[in-house]
């Protein structure tokens, strides 16, 4: 079974989503990059199950974020920052 998922990749700076920083990291290349890496790491934030051996997509989204939660608990080992689903629902809108 394939899950698929719809999310954002993302670099946090303080409490807040730094899209800059995530922008100046992808610009660099070689020992840049790898230098930017540890000090600007990115998260993939994951905020949607959209596939689960059915598509989802017509699901309330209610019920899609239940699922999506429920994924996250099983499947997911590393989690970034982000302090709770709301904030993540504030990076999307």
């Amino acid at each position: 079974m394939v899950d698929r998922i719809n999310g954002e990749l993302v670099v946090w700076e303080r409490d807040r989503v730094a899209f800059e920083r995530l922008q100046q990291r992808l610009a660099r290349r070689g020992a840049a990059a790898a230098q930017a890496a540890p000090e600007w790491p990115a998260h993939f934030v994951a905020f949607d199950l959209v596939h689960r051996g059915d598509d989802l997509t017509g699901w309330p989204y209610a019920r899609r974020r239940a699922a999506s939660a429920a994924w996250a608990k099983q499947t997911v080992t590393n989690r970034c920052p982000a302090p709770s689903w709301d904030s993540i629902a504030l990076i999307t809108s």
